[in-house]
């Protein structure tokens, strides 16, 4: 073979290749008019996939599958958009388009005749309160809307267990309940916005139903502090507040940090439980005692914390206030105090021992506490646990025991007392707030009556363990402006009662609101007493026996006026009774002086009162019966007026004084 055959045929083949070149060319240059022909084909396949998705021709459930048909419609579209630069080929849209319907009908399911016995059931979170929705399907004008976490169930009346039901890329098959019903479920994902997926129940490659189901997220609550946190008489605190949900406020906290440290004392932040309201709208005030807490006196940062039925939860505008401290009397409470303080600042066994003995030894001694069973229990239990087991755990639980034991000893049945009434007006409060009226507040409001009157009743006791001065006295409930009596706050409910009866629940209810703060600024212990005020104390006490003896004694001399005596031995006790009372007038305008000399009564109407008992007794003397009866009265009237005017200086001196 000559060497420049091999050149020669390389030539003619490219020669070949340049002429067939140039008739494709030739014959598709009627596909190249207007530049963009080619584009045609794809958009119309493009089109048609979006109209079938929209009218749910079909249902895709292979996620790839149809990402597949999207990248091939892309390069469809690039490659058709060079045919302007060169040859295209009608087989290429041949190409593209097989490998296209491959994917979309690979990845899809149809709807292949009509299913009786479907359905589809949205059952809300509980917390929501919304009632649960069943749906046929492709009932296109009925779009669900569910919340986030509500349950979503298929249910076929056949037993087919090899269908399937198909949720936002996760699938779930269809299992036999027992009785010849398939049924599936899952649960709605929570999402940051309204989203709305088709949820597909299907069996091979044909769909069953179809459902386009509107996902909507459940909001954060939101809560506000409307009034400065107010620490009342005593020594709790009450936040006025604020809050709305979507679904309804489950819980309101008090989140407490301090904002300086402390030797001994923890950095920790603690949240301690306000209130339970359970509605959209709330506004509300609380209380909370929060001198159990390490740091009282101090500075903290406090703010409310408000969880919804989804554990979401939303922080109010933070306050810095100083804690209020609690101030006992009883020297066991303080005892108790002083243990719990060295127990949690101290972590030898020494402290752990002395603490467990003095809880052990006021167990013992009932008749410092009257008795109670609670008291007993509590610190004996808290004095074995701490000699069995001397951890941070249990230290922290017999630190709270202490706390408890003292508060109990310091207030007595009284504290439960107060508890139990503010717990029935907080239920009462919400029950107004959530709408109620008519019979459906009426247990309630005797609730608060029945509470009431036991708290009243427990105060009385309290006041019957007190030294005799104290119980004579009737010292005010609150402060100088608010001079209440507990027929004062009875008849403040009766009102309450009456708004209600009348169909004013609005009235009512800040009527209610107004009895919350007057009861809980009650005084609920015997006030200390000034030098002063004890003085006083014995003035009152003189006064009252003046009072009763000055009432006898004008008993006895009605009743000597009451016939003539007769015989010898009824003229002897005749003149007895009136020797009695001469001498019984001569010791009470005697006692009256010493008052006045030595206590300090100098009230004008103290001094008429003893000048009208010296006139009575001129009179007895001389059996003047009509006109000593008269300087009598006269005498009971002015140790009256004086016994009123000893009791208001009092009790004024006592409510102001009041924390």
């Amino acid at each position: 073979m000559p060497r420049n055959e091999p050149k020669k045929r390389l030539r003619k083949f490219l020669e070949a290749r340049a002429r067939r070149t140039a008739v494709r060319r030739s014959n598709g240059a009627s596909m190249q008019s207007g530049g963009f022909s080619g584009l045609l084909v794809p958009f119309l396949f493009a089109l048609f996939y979006g109209l079938a998705v929209a009218f749910c021709l079909f249902s895709p459930v292979i996620f790839w599958s149809h990402v597949l048909a999207v990248v091939v419609l892309c390069l469809w579209v690039a490659v058709a958009f060079r045919q302007d630069k060169g040859y295209w080929a009608y087989r290429t849209h041949v190409l593209f388009g097989l490998v296209f319907v491959a994917a979309v009908v690979g990845g899809s399911v149809w709807p292949f005749g009509r299913v009786t016995g479907l359905s589809m059931t949205v059952v809300p979170p509980p917390y929501t309160h919304l009632a649960a929705q069943t749906f046929e399907p492709e009932h296109k004008e009925l779009v669900p809307t569910v919340v986030e976490g509500s349950v979503l169930q298929c249910t076929w009346e056949q037993d087919d267990p090899a269908s399937v039901m198909r949720f936002m890329q996760k699938e779930e098959p269809m299992t036999d309940s027992g009785d010849g019903v398939a049924v599936a479920s899952m649960v709605a994902p929570s999402v940051t916005q309204k989203e709305t997926k088709p949820l597909v129940l299907f069996r091979g490659l044909r769909r069953l139903a179809v459902w386009r189901v509107a996902i909507v997220p459940d909001r954060a609550p939101s809560i506000t502090l409307i009034e400065e946190p107010e620490i009342t008489a005593r020594k709790t605190m009450r936040f006025a507040y604020k809050a709305s949900d979507d679904y309804g406020v489950e819980s309101v906290s008090v989140r407490i940090a301090p904002t300086t440290s402390a030797a001994g004392v923890s950095m920790e932040p603690v949240e301690m439980l306000l209130d339970t309201p359970v509605g959209k709208e709330i506004d509300a005030a609380r209380y909370a005692d929060l001198t159990s807490l390490p740091w009282t006196g101090i500075p903290v940062t406090i703010q409310l914390v408000a969880t919804d039925g989804a554990g979401h939860k939303a922080w109010s505008n933070s306050k810095i206030v100083t804690l209020p401290s609690r101030t006992f009397r009883n020297p066991f409470a303080r005892a108790l105090i002083e243990e719990r303080q060295k127990l949690a600042s101290q972590t030898d066994t020494a402290a752990r021992d002395e603490a467990a003995n003095v809880m052990a030894g006021i167990a013992r001694q009932q008749g410092l506490y009257h008795g109670d069973p609670l008291v007993m229990m509590s610190l004996r239990s808290g004095a074995v646990r701490l000699v069995l087991n001397d951890s941070r755990d249990t230290r922290a639980a017999v630190n709270a025991i202490l706390w408890q034991a003292a508060v109990r000893l310091e207030e007595g049945e009284v504290g439960k007392a107060r508890q139990e009434l503010a717990e029935a007006e907080r239920v009462l409060s919400a029950g107004l707030a959530h709408g109620l009226a008519g019979q459906q507040v009426r247990p309630m409001v005797l609730r608060v009556r029945k509470t009431m009157t036991a708290y009243f009743a427990a105060m009385e006791r309290e006041r019957a363990r007190q030294p005799p001065a104290l119980q004579e006295l009737d010292w005010p409930l609150a402060t100088a402006s608010e001079m209440l009596t507990p027929d004062d706050l009875q008849n403040r409910l009766v009102a309450v009662e009456d708004q209600l009866a009348s169909g004013d629940n609005e009235a009512a209810r800040v009527s209610l609101a107004r009895l919350q703060v007057l009861i809980e600024n009650l005084r609920t212990t015997s006030p200390e007493l000034t030098p002063a005020q004890s003085q006083m104390i014995q003035q009152v006490s003189v006064l009252r026996m003046l009072v009763k003896g000055q009432k006898e004694l004008m008993d006895e001399v009605a009743h000597l006026g009451t016939g003539k005596p007769k015989t010898l031995k009824e003229k002897k006790a005749s003149e007895a009774a009136w020797s009695r009372a001469v001498a019984q007038q001569q010791f009470l305008n005697a006692a009256l002086r010493e008052t006045m000399t030595r206590q300090g009564l100098s009230l004008v109407d103290s001094q008429e009162g003893s000048e009208s008992m010296k006139q009575a007794l001129s009179l007895l003397q001389q059996k003047e019966l009509d006109k000593a009866q008269t300087k009598q009265a006269e005498a009971l009237l002015m140790l009256e007026k004086s016994l009123d005017a000893i009791s208001d200086q009092m009790r004024h001196s006592l409510a102001s004084r009041m924390p």
